[in-house]
């Protein structure tokens, strides 16, 4: 009993975020492969040529055709899932985030089933897909569950840990998407049954997660529930996306208003970097250049092994040996992510494959530094809505990422089919001055304060 105490005290969301972010690896795969599966055997009515890699080489135009379908189900999933992440937002910063925990999960177990079912009748019109897509955006996505999951660890840390404590929660949903990535490739070679079991597993995953939330979980430092505010008053306010304009808009000490925003840029093309090329990475890998399901889960798994490496030994050394702050941090993400996509761009010869995973152990800490230095920024009172701010910018910019990626992937492929990973690496290129200036801007700011002893407003 004591061994299970202290087990829950140090371990709290963790488990939460591996069983949910290893569905979403899961699902980035799998539902590409169930999209081009079915407009594969309804334009050709032969299930055996759609499962021949050497044939799905010469179908440019079923690759085109499961982009444009991913926007359409990208487009389904993030308009409702930008009204959800805006009320959960504001309602678990008042009281807490058990809800926003729930929802994804629970959705996740009704909107998998459905897919399920139409698998199992691939004549079915994808139409009938983007239901499970409206749902999946509905429960709030990975938007909420990263939105929760980080408030309920900034609210349980000392604020001198928030480096540490995010970047270990970073590091487990690394280890999600390594686990998931190393899993679905060889379920969805296995067969023709391959896909369905990978949607049960994901089923199964769904119920541990609301089991994990409901019997383990403990509160953690929320106020209570007013009695006078109702249920429908603290989710239907409006009241979160004023405390998001107020994020951004609020005078603050040392120009730090001005750096939120740009640090919101910074993220921004960072994001919409790393959320495009995981859009197209699968088709590129396995249509593209002809590598198999299960070439590309070892590929995708050891980038997350590096990763977690990276979030974990990395950022132990980074922030204890050697005391770096956030723009390091942010300085490092981007160069990782940069050079990582630059390598992608020819994936056809497979050295490009290693290189590619060898420059991968910082492409989180775009990411990590950016919620660092915003909760930094921030009041205790203003961090749920900081984060679920950051979150709001994050389903954006993924549909942002889905039209403007998924769209020119096609288009490209025929006179370079690495040109998205390009676009890329110079989104992410394009944030290093930005951080550069903020660097020099906080120097400059501290060289005056030592002086004069005056902070000012801006």
């Amino acid at each position: 009993m004591r061994a299970w105490e202290t087990f829950n005290r140090w371990v709290t969301v963790e488990p939460i975020a591996f069983l949910y972010f290893f569905n979403v690896c899961v699902t980035t795969t799998a539902w590409q492969a169930l999209l081009y599966r079915k407009f594969c055997v309804q334009a050709n009515n032969s299930l055996s040529n759609c499962l021949n890699i050497k044939w799905q080489q010469t179908q440019p135009q079923l690759q085109a055709q499961t982009s444009q379908w991913m926007i359409y189900s990208n487009t389904v999933t993030i308009v409702p899932m930008l009204f959800t992440i805006t009320m959960l937002s504001g309602y678990s910063g008042r009281h807490g985030v058990r809800l926003a925990l729930f929802l994804p999960y629970v959705l996740g177990v009704i909107s998998t089933g459905w897919v399920i079912v139409n698998i199992l009748f691939l004549h079915w019109h994808p139409i009938l897909l983007l239901v499970s897509s409206f749902l999946t955006g509905v429960s709030g996505f990975y938007a909420v569950v990263t939105m929760a999951t980080t408030a309920y660890v900034v609210h349980d840390s000392d604020p001198n840990d928030y480096a540490v404590r995010i970047a270990a929660l970073q590091a487990v949903v690394s280890i999600a998407y390594m686990v998931g990535s190393f899993v679905v490739g060889p379920i969805l070679d296995s067969g023709v049954f391959g896909l369905a079991s990978c949607f049960i597993m994901m089923v199964v995953c769904n119920v541990a997660g609301v089991l994990d939330i409901a019997l383990r979980l403990r509160s953690c430092g929320y106020p209570p529930v007013k009695p006078k505010d109702s249920f429908c008053e603290a989710f239907c306010s409006l009241r979160s996306i004023r405390e998001y304009v107020t994020v951004i808009t609020r005078p603050r000490v040392d120009y730090r208003r001005l750096h939120i925003q740009l640090i919101t840029i910074i993220f921004m093309f960072g994001f919409c970097a790393i959320t495009g090329v995981m859009d197209i990475a699968y088709l590129y890998m396995t249509k593209t250049n002809g590598y198999s399901n299960t070439i590309n889960s070892i590929w995708a798994g050891m980038t997350c092994i590096v990763t977690t490496l990276g979030n974990t030994v990395g950022m132990q050394i980074f922030t204890k040996k050697f005391n770096i702050g956030a723009h390091a941090i942010l300085i490092l993400g981007v160069a990782s992510n940069a050079l990582s996509y630059g390598a992608m761009i020819y994936f056809k010869h497979k050295i490009t494959i290693w290189l590619s995973l060898v420059l991968r152990p910082f492409i989180s800490y775009i990411s990590i530094g950016s919620y660092m230095y915003i909760a930094q920024c921030l009041d205790s009172d203003e961090q749920s809505a900081g984060l679920g701010y950051l979150a709001m910018v994050q389903a954006l910019f993924a549909l942002l990422a889905s039209i403007m990626f998924n769209g020119l992937y096609p288009v490209t492929l025929s006179f370079w089919p690495g040109f998205c990973f390009a676009l890329a690496a110079g989104l992410c290129v394009l944030t290093g001055p930005i951080i550069i200036f903020i660097k020099w801007h906080d120097n400059r700011i501290m060289d005056s304060r030592i002086k004069s002893d005056s902070p000012f407003v801006h």
